[in-house]
């Protein structure tokens, strides 16, 4: 049904999209941390290797995993009218 409905809903649309550095707003949320301070995952085990949300400044911490990606991108798709369809940003 849900499909139905949109296929009925088509219309010609534009697209667009933009880029933007953000340095100063974004950070690696996930840290390496000392062994044996990771809590086991919901099923028990414990082979993890880094860990989401860390408490800032934690002792545990090793270091960040991976780099930092500090583009952000937005892409905005709206009818011919000019009317927004949607909005997708990461």
């Amino acid at each position: 049904m849900s499909i139905t409905k949109a296929f009925e809903r088509l219309e010609p649309a534009e697209i667009g999209w933009a880029s933007t550095e953000l340095a100063d707003e974004v950070f690696n949320r996930r840290w390496f941390m000392k062994e044996g301070t990771i809590p086991p995952d919901p099923f028990g085990g414990t082979i993890d290797q880094v860990r989401m949300n860390p408490p800032a400044a934690s002792p545990d911490l090793v270091k960040p995993s991976g780099p930092v990606d500090t583009e952000a991108v937005a892409l905005s798709i709206r009818s011919v009218a000019g009317q927004p369809l949607a909005v997708l940003t990461n």
